[in-house]
């Protein structure tokens, strides 16, 4: 971010997103010091719906079958 946010998206802007990239980390590392990062996490995922779980299993199972020589 330091080297090309400034070029990208300006010097304040920038600051404003290191700043936002050291509160995110400080807070995880203090969260699961406490033992309650599974707060953040579950913040972070959200359930697959219908068509997505299967587009994944079709695609694991693709991978799943495909031949790998010498394995």
């Amino acid at each position: 971010m330091r080297v090309y946010g400034p070029g990208t998206v300006g010097r304040l802007r920038t600051t404003w997103l290191i700043a936002q990239s050291h509160l995110k980390s400080w807070t995880y590392r203090l969260l699961t010091k406490v033992g309650l990062q599974d707060r953040l996490i579950k913040k972070r995922i959200r359930p697959l719906d219908a068509a997505e779980m299967e587009a994944a299993r079709t695609a694991l199972r693709l991978v799943l079958e495909t031949p790998v020589p010498g394995f």
